[in-house]
């Protein structure tokens, strides 16, 4: 089993274009809006025939400014969002143990894997700076597709 964790936490992020323009903070919105925090979770496991992958990402709020330095009514606010994808897998019908090693490479099995994307059904959301709903991201607009499961069948000769 193999577990992976990671934060990002962006504590100042700006771009100088030249010095005589003022700088543009990132996490203020400015020049393309970033989320301070972004986390993701990661499991890999394996036993005897049996594998599953998983994937949780979550990135915090993050604001774009439509003016330079300042927030106002047609900023796009940008809300939390949080992913999770998980894959099983099997092998149907395993290889042998009396196979030699380079017969048992060629023919692990079949494969059976059952994979859900997007498990609980999320899609970004966004609010413009005056709390009205922001065109382009209604619940279809963003990502018309949502959770998609897909199940796949593979043997390698």
């Amino acid at each position: 089993m193999q577990i992976s964790v990671s934060h990002t936490w962006r504590i100042e992020d700006t771009i100088i274009i030249r010095n005589d323009l003022p700088a543009l903070d990132q996490l203020a919105g400015d020049g393309g809006g970033l989320p301070r925090h972004q986390m993701s979770l990661r499991l890999d496991g394996r036993y005897n025939r049996w594998g599953l992958n998983a994937a949780a990402n979550w990135r915090g709020s993050s604001r774009i400014r439509r003016d330079l330095g300042q927030d106002g009514p047609q900023d796009l606010q940008l809300s939390a969002l949080t992913t999770v994808n998980i894959k099983v897998s099997t092998v149907v019908n395993r290889f042998d143990a009396h196979q030699g090693s380079a017969e048992r490479r060629r023919s692990d099995g079949l494969r059976l894997e059952l994979e859900i994307e997007n498990l609980l059904d999320t899609r970004p959301q966004a609010k413009l700076g005056d709390g009205r709903l922001a065109p382009g991201y209604g619940r279809n607009d963003q990502d018309p597709l949502g959770r998609t499961l897909r199940i796949s069948l593979a043997r390698r000769f």
